[in-house]
């Protein structure tokens, strides 16, 4: 008779969009659920708990650490305040993933990173794309020589957002920007395909009223020559496209956020494509389940420390945007104060 799984009790912080999917999502799956929320709006954090079915909803991240009730967390606020909350969880000895970018700086992402290795915490930035069977099938493809030598690689996320500079995605304050919000997707498909650091990094930027990158172009050259071409907007279109040239064919990725197959057209003409997740499912939004069901695998079980993943891996891709926006003029963090 197959032992009973731990229950895995999740608290999220935030009541936007991203907290919706992922209460959502935790709630679908089994040997899990949400047992507290905590946000500093009390009327929106009560109908947030009331929505999602949530025993507990908390005016501070403080009091539901005092609670007790909680065995791992969810952090779904925006950028500008993760650090502060991430190292608070940790202080208490709680595992935390941290919706993407984890903090505004590679000094910071370092930070937190080498902080959790010396309180012994589990700390993972969320990477739920990466763990998607297309993702980690393209990488296998890839390593196997399916399209023969890598020549370069094509990544555009972007899409089309209102324009309110009081939106986070429009406000500096609260780490605004297309690179941060969806070319983060973009530059960690390239290092998770790519499997290695580039050489020499450019990059230019449509700069908006705020102060914020409304499109990114990022340009990335390899030791042996290979290139990656990133591109981010908030305004130009939407677009989410993989594809990876090499010297016999290419392999493409479209919408890859939702993506279930892969295709890989040679230079001969001929094409297959590579189903890669179960058509029969019913989901319809993107698949954070992955990624969830490993993390708490992990909260059961620390020593089944993933590998899709891991901590070196977000800071590579952190040292990237680092530079870009350094080379964009755009700073985030005017005293890095580290720890």
């Amino acid at each position: 008779m197959p032992q009973e799984k731990k229950l895995i009790r999740w608290g999220i912080t935030g009541t936007g969009k991203i907290a919706d999917i992922y209460a959502n999502m935790i709630r679908s799956l089994p040997d899990m659920e949400v047992s507290g929320v905590a946000a500093r709006d009390a009327a929106k954090t009560e109908r947030f708990r009331s929505e999602h079915d949530i025993r507990k909803a908390y005016a501070s991240l403080e009091e539901m650490i005092a609670d007790g009730q909680i065995d791992c967390v969810f952090v779904g606020t925006p950028h500008s305040v993760h650090k502060e909350q991430v190292k608070q969880l940790m202080d208490a000895g709680i595992p935390v993933l941290c919706t993407k970018p984890m903090s505004l700086s590679l000094e910071e992402v370092e930070g937190l990173f080498q902080y959790a290795a010396e309180k012994g915490v589990m700390l993972w930035e969320s990477a739920w794309h990466l763990f998607k069977p297309t993702m980690i099938q393209a990488r296998k493809l890839l390593k196997e020589g399916a399209v023969g030598t890598v020549l370069k690689t094509e990544i555009h996320c972007s899409f089309i957002a209102e324009y309110d500079p009081k939106n986070r995605l429009f406000d500096k304050k609260l780490g605004g920007g297309s690179l941060l919000d969806v070319g983060i997707y973009g530059v960690s498909v390239c290092h998770f395909l790519m499997c290695r650091k580039p050489a020499a990094i450019k990059a230019a930027a449509r700069i908006g009223s705020t102060g914020c990158d409304e499109i990114m172009e990022i340009l990335l050259q390899y030791p042996d020559g290979a290139l990656a071409c990133l591109e981010s907007g908030l305004v130009d279109e939407d677009r989410q496209e993989i594809r990876v040239v090499g010297s016999e064919g290419t392999l493409f990725i479209d919408d890859f956020w939702y993506a279930d197959h892969l295709t890989i057209r040679r230079r001969d003409g001929s094409e297959t494509v590579v189903a890669t997740e179960d058509h029969t499912e019913t989901w319809t939004s993107e698949r954070h389940d992955y990624q969830l069901l490993q993390f708490a695998e992990c909260v059961r079980d620390p020593s089944k420390r993933q590998e899709i993943w891991r901590a070196e891996d977000s800071a590579a891709v952190h040292e990237i945007m680092g530079e870009a926006f350094r080379q964009t003029g755009i700073s985030y963090s005017p005293d890095q104060n580290t720890f």
